[in-house]
């Protein structure tokens, strides 16, 4: 009778976990965002003067293919900034865009 108790126990406990491992997948997905929000993130990141940090803040690293390479970049009007006054995301030398490859159609 012992048994049968500690099997059913252990049933309710397992149920629980699962229920609560569920949750916290559920919990801990966050939609991403769409690529043109990411490379705006990404963009303003450049524009404070981060650099390496900023690749960071793109989740989804297709998206780095809709940025133009060839954009200047520019600080933002009355703060101070490390790049000078406008660099092209090509000459920033970003680890992330090193081995980008990219569709033609992107």
């Amino acid at each position: 009778m012992e048994s049968a108790m500690r099997r059913k126990m252990a049933v309710v406990v397992m149920s629980v976990l699962m229920m609560a491992a569920a949750a916290a997948a559920n919990y801990a997905a966050e939609p991403e965002e769409d690529c043109a929000t990411q490379t705006t993130y990404f963009t303003n990141c450049l524009r404070r003067g981060i650099r390496e940090g900023c690749c960071g803040v793109v989740k989804n690293h297709w998206c780095l293919c809709q940025v133009k390479r060839e954009a200047e970049v520019k600080c933002i009007p009355g703060r101070r900034c490390d790049v000078p006054k406008a660099l092209k995301i090509a000459d920033m030398d970003l680890p992330c865009m090193r081995n980008l490859r990219c569709s033609k159609h992107a």
